[in-house]
């Protein structure tokens, strides 16, 4: 943090666990809550004891209870800065909302629109969702780049998100790739390149293939294919960051609209956006199946008909 910024003081705290907050780790707990504090302070403070669960010392991976009292230390942080969302923001989320009850919504999110605020963003479905939808608890099961269109599913309640966290989500996604996929790979094809989610390129992340990384594996199969693009759906089995992308580009038919992971394209002007969508969610919720579809945007049938000439067949 640059002298430069403004800086605030929040002395010692004591905090109530909630239901909501129950079997977190002290860990994750402390990251949400000092957003602005770097990894390492975190990890600092649960070290040398600053932070007491029920006056007791406690490990990064110490599982929270309802009612346990959290000591926090003293800290100096960056002044927030009050953000104003406007109601076209909360207008555009309400009119993307397909289900919603006491534990989950699911969102046909749109491209462009950022699931939560970062350094450039100043608000996401997420802080939308706290300043105008119902209830005070919002959070993400899953995540979606900005570009990418689809599914979004998000938690009403701390016991909601574990058990979604837990459980086996099947996650969908339809992509336009550059180049005949036939050409290069079978119909169907599982990539299992482990990836590197930390690095950075000139500041930014920029995911690679490592063997050093984590495991990641995705399932691609080809529906359709032109002269120069193909459309595939691609199955998760693990939710790496920018996993489609970096796997696609790694066999050498890279997202269509992809500035990060095909910079170099060919046909970088013929697509305004990275042409990927979620379009299939399943999974099992207390007892319940849920399945949620999203058929293909228009603006990606447009921009495969553009290309190809002719009207993709979904």
């Amino acid at each position: 943090m640059s002298d430069n910024h403004a800086f605030e003081f929040i002395p010692a705290t004591m905090v109530t666990i909630t239901e909501h907050q129950e079997t977190q780790r002290l860990d994750n707990f402390l990251l949400t809550y000092f957003k602005q504090l770097p990894k390492s302070r975190i990890y600092q403070m649960i070290r040398k004891g600053e932070v007491r669960i029920n006056k007791g010392r406690a490990k990064p991976t110490t599982r929270l209870k309802a009612g346990d009292q959290l000591r926090l230390p003293p800290v100096k942080i960056e002044k927030s800065i009050k953000i104003t969302i406007p109601p076209e923001a909360w207008q555009q989320v309400a009119q993307s909302i397909l289900f919603e009850n006491e534990d989950l919504l699911i969102i046909d999110k749109p491209t462009k629109l950022a699931v939560h605020a970062g350094s450039h963003i100043p608000y996401g479905i997420i802080e939308i969702l706290k300043n105008y939808g119902e209830g005070d608890y919002h959070e993400l099961v899953q995540r979606l780049d900005r570009e990418t269109s689809g599914l979004l599913m998000i938690a009403k309640n701390g016991k909601s998100l574990r058990a979604l966290q837990e459980s086996d989500i099947l996650r969908e996604y339809h992509l336009l790739v550059e180049g005949r996929w036939s050409d290069q790979h079978p119909e169907t094809l599982t990539v299992t390149a482990p990836l590197d989610t930390e690095n950075r390129h000139q500041g930014e992340r920029h995911v690679i293939v490592s063997p050093d990384g984590k495991a990641a594996v995705t399932h691609f199969q080809l529906l359709q294919e032109g002269d120069k693009i193909s459309l595939l759906k691609a199955r998760l089995e693990t939710g790496r960051t920018h996993q489609i992308r970096v796997h696609s580009a790694h066999l050498g038919t890279p997202l269509l609209g992809d500035n990060r992971y095909n910079s170099d394209s060919k046909l970088k002007e013929k697509s305004p956006r990275l042409a990927l969508h979620c379009q299939h969610l399943q999974f099992t919720l207390s007892g319940k199946r849920y399945q949620f579809e999203s058929p293909i945007p228009q603006d990606l049938k447009v921009i495969f008909n553009k290309i190809e000439k002719r009207d993709i067949g979904l």
